[in-house]
């Protein structure tokens, strides 16, 4: 059974011969809401996330169902093609058309805080957050008792992690600075700026201009580094050694149960990574880190299936809403929710929406459903770098083979 759901998930080929459904027509009204949220816009460079779509002319037509959950190969050569054009426009210097219209840094910033601050966005925010449960601190109690009630604390945890998990495809937790020691964080820091320089310093030797949107030098894979827009890396290059090893970071007293809960007792570490997001990097487009196990004609609709792998983030700093905070549609794991917040999000409609965008403390977590529908956001900092750590855990039939090639960077 578990290599044929691997065989399925390599192939994932679509049968049948659905046409793909027109794009709306362009709207002509422009607002800094519908700019953060990608609405189709008249002008080509009217805003900087208006790429995260493409435009919404003819030659971009698009079928959420297929280009959400088709085979690989179309869904990666969808993707590509909008990350290339989402550099493009990033690159004011290539744009040659009014850039009067684009967002400002300040707006920007104002628009995100707006939208953080909204009843709406708490309300669901609120809803999928959960804080590390604290140590014991009143008196009467000796070690022992102290060590039993944590471990109380925790299996409830992980009972409301895995009810909200399941729900909801994303959970934020809350670490108040007690799921990772504090003194530990700032060593994950140092090393993450380490590696950050060296990789950085290597790309550089072999001419990739990854902070501009100068050519095709932007879009690369490597065994140990990939680019996932303008500005932005994901590293797995010298992830499986200290401090990153460490059993703080892989089998976490807080986050290792909530992991088995979902995916099982067997559930293993596919691997650890560090994504960078510099100073003046684009938004991407809205995605899924995998594919889907079974084209939409094998699976029954209204029924989903368990989690199969799982995407944990760990800010190695603040996230503020000047960096670049990772948004994620809520729900968007279950089939029939991600077509529908999807085509919303793509006609600039997001009355029905459940986008969230949270705000992260170093050290705290949050949890994802590989299929869940999100995104990074520009990084508008004048000069701070958002450094992401994140764990990659599976079910053990389960093998990744999209998000990284086979070059090494270091011939």
């Amino acid at each position: 059974m578990a290599s044929k759901r691997k065989n399925r998930n390599s192939v994932n080929k679509r049968r049948g011969n659905k046409q793909p459904a027109t794009a709306p027509p362009p709207s002509t009204t422009s607002s800094l809401t519908s700019s953060i949220f990608g609405s189709p816009a008249a002008n080509e460079a009217e805003s900087l996330s208006a790429s995260i779509f493409g435009s919404s002319v003819s030659s971009l037509k698009i079928n959420c169902n297929a280009d959400l959950f088709g085979n690989p190969k179309k869904f990666q050569k969808l993707a590509e093609k909008r990350v290339k054009q989402n550099t493009q426009k990033a690159a004011v210097t290539n744009v040659s058309c009014d850039t009067s219209k684009l967002l400002s840094r300040q707006e920007i910033i104002d628009a995100r805080k707006a939208r953080i601050k909204s009843k709406k966005t708490i309300a669901i925010t609120n809803s999928v957050t959960i804080d590390v449960p604290e140590v014991d601190t009143t008196g009467g109690l000796d070690l022992k008792e102290k060590e039993e009630v944590l471990r109380g604390r925790i299996k409830m945890f992980t009972i409301q992690c895995d009810t909200l998990m399941r729900e909801n495809g994303v959970v934020v937790i809350k670490s108040n600075d007690r799921m990772i020691d504090k003194v530990f964080m700032q060593t994950l820091r140092a090393k993450s700026s380490a590696i950050e320089e060296e990789i950085c310093t290597k790309l550089k030797e072999r001419g990739h201009s990854f902070l501009t949107a100068a050519d095709d030098s932007t879009n690369f894979k490597y065994a140990e580094v990939a680019s996932r827009c303008l500005g932005r890396l994901d590293i797995k290059y010298k992830m499986d050694t200290q401090p990153f090893c460490n059993d703080q970071v892989i089998s976490n007293s807080f986050i290792k149960p909530v992991v088995q809960s979902l995916l099982g007792d067997d559930a293993k570490l596919v691997y650890a990574g560090l994504i960078l997001s510099f100073p003046g990097s684009a938004d991407q487009p809205w995605h899924r880190d995998g594919t889907a196990l079974f084209a939409d004609n094998e699976f029954p609709i209204g029924q989903t299936l368990p989690p199969y792998a799982l995407n944990i983030f760990i800010p190695l700093d603040d996230v503020t809403s000047d960096v670049g905070p990772t948004e994620f549609c809520v729900g968007s794991h279950i089939r029939e929710k991600a077509i529908e917040v999807m085509k919303e999000i793509e006609t600039g409609n997001e009355a029905g929406t459940t986008i969230i965008g949270p705000l992260l403390k170093m050290g705290d977590a949050l949890i994802y459903d590989y299929r869940v529908c999100h995104r990074g956001t520009k990084n508008v900092a004048k000069k701070k770098t958002r450094p992401m750590l994140y764990l990659m855990y599976s079910r053990p039939w389960f093998y990744e083979h999209i998000n990284f090639g086979d070059e090494t960077l270091f011939d």
